[in-house]
């Protein structure tokens, strides 16, 4: 009887934990269906490539890859390396055109795939914050974003870039709750961290929030290994970017824009100059990026 009743209170108990994770798992999936939904876009309409010529170097140059195995582009009869480098193209659109065929409004399937994860990691922030109410609000909230929707519907780096970084937010607060993190878990945030980078190079700044845990151990053998883990991803994908720069414009520190645009970047005194930071500050000032900052500083301010 003892026996048999222990048995009966696993059966429960299994039978619980199942129904407590199909519960947890349905909000996410029924927010995944909606994001599908929101953010598809056909392979027939998204073959226009509307945003030339970005859209037209990240599809074509991946299409050249997956068909011909060289990453270039066709201009007036000649195969040149395009602007952007190869990260992107290779990395996230090539797959599609392997498993789905030639046809190049195919690239599109992988900005829509980002697209619905970049809507499940800010459910996953909301959760741990606020609870699945809270990951249901900041997914619908990220889903309401104009610029999110318009984003995800061209074969562009802006959504992958944007997801990636949600992706480290999502590392840093798991990081921040727990105190017995193992050096080998930072080589997953350096990991993600540097495929963001290599898709949009300002997106290296996620490191940072990484370098204070690192730098917050007492123990400098523990801190040299957590900084090594870290920073490895992000030395082999600048590394892997200075060899390509050499092979395709014959020099680690020239990239596409110094062959396509050679002026202003050819040209170190049109390219950096005090006189742009007054211009770029105004536009960010037009943008929504001032409010969220404080927004940001006030529910920090709030929590402290």
């Amino acid at each position: 009887m003892e026996r048999a009743s222990i048995s009966a209170g696993r059966v429960n108990d299994g039978t619980f934990n199942r129904k407590k994770v199909l519960d947890s798992l349905w909000p996410v999936l029924l927010l995944s269906v909606v994001a599908a939904v929101v953010l598809y876009r056909d392979h027939t309409s998204a073959s226009n490539l509307d945003i030339v010529p970005d859209s037209t170097e990240y599809a074509l140059a991946a299409h050249r890859f997956a068909t011909a195995g060289e990453y270039k582009i066709l201009v007036e009869g000649r195969w040149l390396p395009p602007r952007y480098p190869p990260w992107f193209s290779v990395l996230a659109l090539t797959p599609a055109y392997l498993l789905l065929g030639p046809e190049p409004g195919n690239a599109i399937y992988p900005i829509t795939i980002f697209g619905v994860a970049g809507i499940v990691i800010a459910f996953l922030l909301g959760k741990k914050i606020g609870g699945e109410w809270g990951g249901t609000a900041a997914a619908l909230a990220v889903l309401a974003l104009p610029m999110y929707r318009l984003w995800s519907r061209h074969v562009m780096t802006d959504v992958p870039a944007a997801v990636l970084m949600l992706g480290t937010c999502l590392l840093y607060l798991r990081l921040r709750a727990r105190t017995d993190v193992r050096p080998i878990v930072y080589l997953f945030a350096g990991l993600v961290t540097a495929v963001a980078a290599l898709f949009r190079p300002v997106c290296a700044a996620a490191v940072l929030p990484f370098l204070v845990f690192v730098f917050a151990s007492p123990h400098l053998a523990l801190t040299l290994r957590k900084l090594a883990f870290l920073a490895a991803p992000l030395g082999v994908a600048a590394a892997a970017s200075l060899a390509y720069n050499a092979s395709a414009f014959g020099s680690p520190f020239r990239n596409g824009y110094h062959f396509w645009v050679p002026v202003p970047y050819d040209y170190a005194h049109l390219t950096f100059s005090l006189s742009y930071v007054a211009v770029n500050f105004e536009v960010l000032w037009k943008t929504n990026a001032m409010l969220l900052m404080c927004a940001a500083g006030v529910a920090w301010a709030m929590d402290r």
